[in-house]
């Protein structure tokens, strides 16, 4: 009765692996392992992958987009407040999103998160996803709260 997949949180394979390789070798592998048959399972299935831009070329050619959180925004849990991502990391993750999508054609989808779905923080993230062709959603941080979602 599904469609699809969306595999969240696929980074933290790679992050477990640079952060303790001695008790993670090899998750990178699994993981790409894993949605390689996960594709080859289900052939007609749409499959998203959320961050783990670092694998988006070894599995551009089994996965149907890429999700990206933190990309323009990311939510401080600590103040309870968006908050602008650095620019050095925005640029690191738009060369990963931009090369994707150049050379797949495939969509980009960005989160975009904000207590207030109006704020200038949305509104500027949202003109900068324009630009670069990315489709948005900006919600809360909790996804309670209906979002406003590029068309």
């Amino acid at each position: 009765g599904f469609t699809g997949f969306f595999l969240d949180t696929v980074d933290v394979a790679l992050e477990l692996e640079d952060t303790d390789p001695e008790d993670f070798a090899g998750s990178k592998q699994a993981l790409e392992g894993f949605v390689r048959e996960l594709r080859k399972r289900h052939p007609h299935a749409f499959i998203i992958i959320n961050n783990g831009l670092p694998l988006l070329q070894n599995l551009s050619d089994v996965i149907d987009a890429v999700a990206v959180e933190d990309l323009y925004t990311h939510y401080d849990f600590t103040t309870r407040r968006a908050l602008p991502t650095q620019a050095e990391i925005t640029t690191q993750k738009e060369r990963l999103l931009d090369d994707f999508s150049k050379e797949t054609g495939k969509p980009v989808l960005v989160l975009l998160y904000d207590n207030d779905i109006r704020s200038r923080l949305i509104k500027r993230s949202r003109a900068r996803c324009r630009a670069k062709g990315y489709h948005w959603y900006a919600t809360s941080i909790d996804l309670m709260h209906l979002g406003d979602i590029s068309r």
